[in-house]
């Protein structure tokens, strides 16, 4: 079973509800990664995100360890991380650093399933898509314990990451996408 998040933000309630949201994304993902691992350098979440710090209490190391054993149930490298700062979590992160065989339109499906399978209420109509340079994107909203979360993923012929922001904007998570995709991937 998911890990319970216990890396709640103060006066942000349903916190726990989106981690687990995140939780069962990967694993609604998981499936759908064929063994196809990138030869060569392996991309990897550094300690510092956008400014942010990759946090290190219980929750957000059993996060991480929940997202890495999936991923090797999967047989695919899978990473998560938490960042933040002492007031609580600002994103959560998740990277595969495998090549997916399916379309970023059946991945991104399993993302809102993920979603919504944790309970959340997906605002179906505010998906936004599109491209950059060689990655695909998908962002969409949902609302949990009266916040509103958005996740945004990137796909590439070498990995998939995704941010899920609470509270977040769709402009603002993605935008949020592109600086972590940056950063890791160079």
């Amino acid at each position: 079973p998911a890990p319970e998040a216990t890396t709640a933000r103060p006066g942000t309630p349903g916190s726990s509800k989106i981690a687990r949201a995140a939780v069962s994304v990967i694993a609604a993902l998981g499936g759908y990664f064929g063994v196809q691992y990138v030869l060569g350098s392996h991309a990897s979440l550094p300690d510092e995100l956008a400014g942010a710090q990759r946090m290190t209490d219980a929750g957000s190391k059993e996060f991480e360890s929940y997202l890495a054993a999936e991923g090797d149930r999967y047989g695919v490298d899978a990473e998560g991380g938490v960042d933040g700062s002492s007031v609580g979590p600002q994103f959560f992160v998740i990277l595969v650093d495998a090549a997916a065989v399916e379309t970023t339109d059946q991945l991104f499906d399993a993302l809102v399933t993920g979603f919504a399978q944790a309970g959340a209420e997906v605002d179906e109509q505010g998906k936004t898509s599109g491209r950059r340079e060689e990655s695909e994107y998908r962002c969409v909203s949902a609302e949990a314990g009266g916040s509103t979360a958005v996740a945004c993923m990137w796909r590439n012929d070498r990995n998939v990451g995704i941010v899920l922001e609470v509270p977040g904007s769709l402009k603002g998570t993605r935008r949020l996408l592109w600086t972590v995709h940056d950063t890791v991937l160079g």
